[in-house]
């Protein structure tokens, strides 16, 4: 799985293990504020690389949905041209 990334995702990954390790090793040396601290850096660093990923399968979906509704609206004002009982 590893193998499909590239250079930037691969240094973002390390990055941000690399700070949940500094978080912990802050955590156990007794300075809890600190590491609560530099443990949200991880989340906030991912957010930016997935929300891209997020978003483009959002709009896909939304697409999708919005082509679906089209056709439904459309077959409906078909049918609602027909006579009904002909």
């Amino acid at each position: 799985m590893f193998k499909k990334f590239n250079l930037t995702d691969r240094l973002l990954f390390i990055a941000v293990f690399l700070v949940i390790i500094f978080s912990k090793l802050l955590y156990l040396s007794d300075y809890k504020l600190e590491a609560i601290f530099v443990g949200l850096w991880a989340p906030s660093i991912l957010v930016p690389y997935f929300a891209v990923f997020i978003f483009i399968l959002f709009g896909i979906a939304f697409f999708a949905a919005m082509q679906r509704f089209k056709k439904m609206n459309a077959d409906d004002r078909a049918e609602g041209l027909k006579k009904p009982g002909a």
